[in-house]
């Protein structure tokens, strides 16, 4: 999935009170508000584009249209780079916050370990707001 455009980072940061460092990005993350919860249920047909803003080892924040409720299970599909294959998971939705633009920010814990090769990414990846 191609990055989506620059995000603005100017406003100031606030103190977060999640564990976990944060890299804050601006590309797209697809999720399915349909997810299988069982090994035998079929994977979701269609999936739904998001903006990622930022990730952890733990988790991620995205900005969505849809409405979410707190602990809904979501089938995600997410790709860092053109150089990282994309990786299917499941996460559960932590926390909501809405916009004045109609779009909701989502927080979204991970269910399961991301792979060690975005855990490394992650890891190596400046924060863009760190070059202000």
């Amino acid at each position: 999935m191609p990055p989506v455009g620059p995000m603005d980072w100017s406003a100031p940061k606030k103190k977060d009170p999640r564990a976990g460092e944060r890299v804050r990005l601006g590309m797209s993350v697809a999720y399915s508000l349909d997810p299988p919860l069982h090994a035998d249920q079929t994977p979701p047909r269609s999936y739904r584009q998001g903006v990622l803003l930022d990730i952890s080892e733990r988790g991620f924040s995205f900005k969505a249209t849809d409405s979410f409720f707190i602990q809904r299970i979501i089938a995600l599909r997410m790709k860092l780079t053109d150089q990282t294959a994309a990786i299917k998971m499941l996460g559960k939705v932590v926390w909501t916050l809405p916009q004045p633009d109609g779009s909701t920010h989502v927080g979204v814990q991970f269910i399961g370990a991301l792979p060690s090769d975005w855990r490394e990414l992650i890891a190596a990846t400046p924060d863009p707001a760190d070059k202000r």
